[in-house]
């Protein structure tokens, strides 16, 4: 599983603000770190989007869209195709921040890459993103 630690949604001075530490490492799988390369990676990997404890600018509404992509790797060659789902969870207790953030099947392609959406995300946080 990948996953992404988000701060909560707030009025930032600019959109995107980030509040990490300056690792950007976009490949967090069970906290693998800068020792992990290339040959290493499996699964479902957020390459672009979201940053660790990225703060998002809120809408009139109180949401916000987070847009993610990256790649889905296997073991074995030859897959064509994957099922890539997404769910934003409040980190605090695990729970669906909303239901229609539970589980969001993302856009895939036979290259190996996705990209999906999440839309209305409320404000609020913290939230981790779990792929």
């Amino acid at each position: 599983m990948s996953w992404r630690r988000l701060t909560q949604l707030c009025e930032a001075p600019t959109v995107g603000h980030r509040c990490d530490d300056g690792n950007n490492d976009p490949t967090l799988i069970e906290t693998a770190g800068d020792s992990m390369n290339k040959k290493d990676e499996l699964g479902v990997l957020i390459e672009s989007g979201a940053q660790n404890w990225q703060i998002f600018q809120r809408s009139d509404q109180d949401t916000a869209s987070i847009s993610l992509s990256g790649r889905w790797v296997t073991r074995e060659k030859g897959y064509k195709k994957a099922v890539v789902v997404v769910r934003l969870v409040r980190e605090a207790d695990g729970e669906p921040v909303a239901r229609d953030l539970q589980w969001v099947r993302a856009r895939t392609s036979k290259s190996g890459t996705w990209k999906v959406t999440l839309d209305a995300v409320p404000a609020g946080g913290l939230y981790r993103l779990e792929t």
